[in-house]
């Protein structure tokens, strides 16, 4: 598990810092291959000098690809569960993606291949014995 916290222009934070590790382990629910998990913290002076802007950035690196997530909000810990919540439903919009890629690509298979199963016999495209 290789989860890598970063901030800037922030004071050392313990209890945000546990925060975001005990969230960012959702995502190995979707993704148990995950390489890295980077969140990095922010703070920005907003418009005009009034408020102060949070931004959070989570980089998720799985074999083959990228995700990246970047939320604003005016509380740091609304910006990392939004963050969070963002990148789980990334991550499985992503396996949802893959399982139905992969049931596509077997069917195709079976189909093409119906020649090889003779003592099945085809019916609505479903397989039955003879």
């Amino acid at each position: 598990m290789n989860i890598v916290v970063k901030g800037k222009h922030l004071q050392e934070n313990q209890a945000l810092e546990d925060f975001a590790l005990k969230k960012a382990t959702k995502f190995y629910h979707f993704f148990p291959e995950i390489i890295k998990i980077e969140i990095e913290l922010k703070s920005e002076t907003g418009h005009r000098g009034k408020e102060t802007d949070f931004f959070a950035d989570i980089i998720v690196k799985v074999p083959g690809k990228t995700f990246k997530v970047t939320d604003t909000e005016r509380d740091m810990y609304k910006a990392v569960d939004r963050a969070v919540d963002r990148m789980n439903e990334t991550l499985r919009r992503e396996k949802d993606y893959q399982k139905g890629r992969a049931k596509r690509s077997l069917r195709r298979f079976s189909l093409k291949n119906i020649d090889l199963l003779a003592p099945f016999k085809v019916v609505n495209k479903r397989l039955f014995r003879r």
